[in-house]
This record gives structure tokens, C-alpha cells and sequence, in this order.
């Protein structure tokens, strides 16, 4: 009985899972999870193929380092009124 339970439980977190995939990394949009000091922390392939970068060569980077020097001061602004909210900015 508890097998058949585990069984079922890893069945629905691969398609959890497999979901989460679909939406995020397929998606024809880019989308970035940042932390608060504004490091990467995931990158779907659309964001990796903008910016003309391996999505790899994204992780543990500072987004800043993708946005335009004229556009510095309006990313950390923005990112200031995010993170403080602690409302997900999507």
C-alpha cells in the first residue's frame, strides 16, 4: 500500500515537474529568476537565445551585466520596489 502511494506521488511530481518545464523554458518569452543582489538563478532558453548566450552561461551571473548602461539605473530602481514588496514580479 505505501508503495503504490510513493509510486503515485512520484508520478504526479514528474508531471508537476514536466509542466513546469513546458511553461518556463518553453515559453516564447524570456523569463529570469533572480536573487535579491540580482544574480541568475534560472533562465529559459528564449532568454539565453536574446541574449546570444548558452543558458548556463547565464546562471550566476548579475543581470546587470545584460542590461544597457543607459538602463542601469531604471533595472535597480525597479528591482529596489520588487524586492522590497516581496510581491513576484512576472
Amino acid at each position: 500500500m505505501q508503495n503504490e502511494k510513493l509510486r503515485r506521488q512520484q508520478a504526479e511530481l514528474k508531471a508537476s515537474s514536466d509542466k513546469y518545464f513546458d511553461l518556463f523554458n518553453m515559453a516564447p518569452v524570456s523569463y529570469f529568476t533572480v536573487s535579491e543582489q540580482g544574480v541568475i538563478l534560472e533562465a529559459n532558453l528564449t532568454a539565453a537565445a536574446l541574449l546570444g548566450v548558452e543558458r548556463d552561461a547565464l546562471i550566476a551571473q548579475p543581470l546587470t551585466r545584460f542590461v544597457a548602461n543607459e538602463d542601469q539605473k531604471i533595472w535597480q530602481r525597479q528591482a529596489d520596489e520588487v524586492f522590497a514588496s516581496g510581491e513576484l514580479l512576472v
